[in-house]
């Protein structure tokens, strides 16, 4: 499992809308595109049979902005990353870029200062965590309709569980035994998130949580992040000590 941390700099600044995530789950697919096995793979089934998740999140853009005009403009120098539970997505961004220096974003070039592959490694069973993009649990009944949990119930956690443990079963190849226990540690009004993606209302939720698990099994979390849509552009967070 790896992470790709970049270091970009827009010259111009980069503009983006408020609801972004669809932008730049696109750089992700223009990235991943440098294997076009893996691509085509990604873009149709992980698995035969299965669930088709994608084993992949990544952050917001890291850096400092401003509001103007319904957008959000990152001045200069900006991070982003990356985590991959699937190796071979990582090494595809990682190689698209050690061969381009600049990378078009919502139209913009951006040049690609540095990149490199981390790995995180857990040391400990419990971690505070804070979202750095919002967590999604929704549930869709037999006439179509999509409800979204929120961390006040403790549906949300519970799906943020299920989901963790499906990701794992379908990766790994066997269930996930281990114990998972999922707190709210701070929530404030201004976490709830109601955003757009390709036309859709998603309400979603940042926050800070708990999170109880094997060490192991957090990596594995991490990397892949928590709740829905993690390919989309939700559910990732950081260590609250690294904030």
């Amino acid at each position: 499992m790896k992470i790709v941390k970049m270091l970009f700099n827009a010259k111009n600044g980069l503009r983006l809308p408020f609801a972004h995530m669809e932008i730049l789950q696109g750089v992700v697919y223009r990235m991943m595109s440098y294997d076009e096995e893996l691509s085509a793979e990604i873009h149709d089934k992980r698995f035969e049979n299965s669930k088709p998740f994608k084993f992949f999140c990544f952050s917001d853009i890291i850096g400092r902005y401003r509001i103007a005009n319904k957008e959000v403009i990152y001045n200069g120098f900006f991070e982003w990353e990356i985590r991959c539970g699937d190796d071979r997505i990582a090494n595809a961004v990682f190689k698209y870029i050690s061969n381009y220096h600049m990378i078009e974003i919502n139209h913009q070039e951006c040049e690609i200062l540095s990149a490199q592959i981390c790995r995180k490694v857990f040391f400990k069973d419990e971690i505070d965590i804070k979202m750095n993009t919002p967590v999604v649990i929704y549930h869709t009944d037999k006439t179509g309709f999509v409800s979204y949990e929120n961390p006040l119930k403790e549906e949300f956690y519970d799906g943020i569980i299920k989901n963790i443990r499906n990701k794992y079963e379908v990766f790994y190849g066997k269930k996930c035994e281990d114990n998972i226990v999922i707190k709210c540690r701070k929530l404030t009004e201004k976490d709830k998130c109601v955003t757009r993606y390709k036309g859709t209302l998603i309400t979603c939720w940042y926050g800070e949580y708990n999170i109880t698990a094997p060490t192991e099994l957090l990596k594995f979390i991490y990397h892949t992040g928590i709740g829905g849509k993690n390919s989309m552009g939700f559910g990732t967070f950081f260590e609250l000590n690294y904030c």
